[in-house]
């Protein structure tokens, strides 16, 4: 009763942020109705919350004029005009640190916070639909029980949200105040690795463990203490590894039909996209432009890497502009001692980060992830300039 009064409570207090994390999943489970309104309606809101409380001296603008100019240009250059360039400029603007102010950073952690947190609750539901046989995945022809989705309508959208699901659970393990918090949490980690061993996402799960190691490097500055943990996490590992891959289908599945290809199921994409890239390495082949067997498809559609798609849909040019954004994040780690919440936003980002060498949204606007990305690249940048606990440290 305790836990339920503190949780109403905290709902009254911040139904806010409440509805704003069921908003930027809600285009992304197949049982709510007008999702993707509900999704476009909080992108509205972070837009006009950034307008009102931005300041104009606060603005870290430069660091992402080049790598928006970039993709203008790539859009001229290649004639590839569509409404995606604008809804991707109306994501800068609402989410990162172009527009600032010490209000808005506050108000970003706590969005995040609130947004991050909702991803367990979709692992644990995802884990629930497994054992119920619910699976929204739907293809046109064939059996449908080799790819499990849960509410999702792909295994690999529910491989992302159960990726950042583990590594959210990790992080409140850690800070469970009692030993049956951390145990409840504890097995609900092990149900979220599974799920997203079930989902067959293979960047998705060692994203996630990537990210989980750097987070409990965090917690345990002492080396001994550290490799303690992560012994402990061998034995179990260890132990559960059989039942893991009883569950592990799909991913050997994947393994193996892949082996004989260059990049495995990637292949044909990055070559046919690269192949086009190669006649106007400068600026790319268009914002939002792909290529599939010869062919030139402009919208929504899948790319097979972020990191790869900002090469070669905005080019030399495009990459060099998001050097200037990456290089000051990755030298923000030495802020990860500092704040219990930026170890959450920070591990959370390199979750995204080695994700995104296999799958794309960091430019896909219609996609909840490039908000949350974007989100968390103007947190991060923005850290050592609000927080007061950084603050003193870069004076001491």
């Amino acid at each position: 009763m305790k836990y339920i009064r503190i949780l109403c409570l905290d709902i009254r207090q911040n139904l806010k942020f409440y509805l704003l994390g069921f908003s930027l999943v809600a285009s992304t489970i197949v049982f709510i109705s007008n999702g993707l309104f509900i999704y476009l309606l909080g992108i509205v809101y972070l837009f006009f919350n950034a307008y009102r409380q931005k300041k104009s001296s606060c603005s870290m603008a430069s660091y992402y004029i080049l790598f928006l100019a970039a993709c203008y240009i790539s859009v001229v250059v290649s004639s590839a005009w569509n409404y995606r360039i604008l809804v991707f400029t109306l994501i800068i603007l609402s989410c990162t640190s172009f527009w600032n102010s010490n209000s808005l950073f506050r108000f970003r952690e706590k969005y995040l916070y609130y947004c991050l947190n909702v991803f367990p609750i979709l692992s644990i539901g995802c884990l629930l639909c497994y054992y119920a046989g619910i699976n929204m995945f739907v293809v046109e022809e064939g059996d449908v029980s080799w790819d499990f989705s849960a509410f999702f309508p792909h295994p690999m959208w529910m491989g992302a949200a159960v990726g950042l699901g583990n590594v959210v659970l990790t992080w409140q393990v850690l800070n469970a105040s009692n030993k049956v918090q951390k145990l409840l949490l504890g097995v609900a980690l092990l149900g979220s690795i599974m799920i997203t061993v079930v989902s067959g996402s293979r960047t998705a799960l060692f994203a996630s463990l990537i990210a989980i190691v750097i987070l409990l490097f965090t917690y345990f500055t002492s080396f001994w203490k550290f490799l303690k943990i992560v012994l402990i996490i061998i034995v179990l590992v260890s132990a559960t590894l059989p039942f893991y891959m009883s569950k592990s289908g799909r991913m050997m599945a994947k393994f193996e039909a892949g082996k004989d290809s260059k990049y495995g199921s990637r292949t044909e994409r990055w070559e046919t996209q690269y192949a086009k890239f190669k006649d106007n390495p400068i600026f790319g082949n268009g914002f939002a432009v792909n290529y599939y067997n010869g062919y030139r498809v402009i919208g929504r559609s899948e790319t097979g890497s972020g990191w790869l798609s900002i090469l070669f849909q905005t080019g030399l040019l495009g990459a060099a502009g998001m050097c200037i954004i990456l290089i000051p994040l990755i030298k923000r780690k030495k802020y990860l001692k500092h704040s219990d919440k930026f170890k959450l936003i920070y591990c959370t980002f390199a979750f995204l980060s080695f994700h995104s060498m296999t799958e794309g949204y960091i430019l896909t606007a219609g996609y909840y992830l490039c908000i949350l990305f974007w989100t968390e690249v103007g947190y991060i940048l923005t850290f050592p300039k609000f927080n007061i606990t950084s603050i003193k440290y870069e004076n001491n």
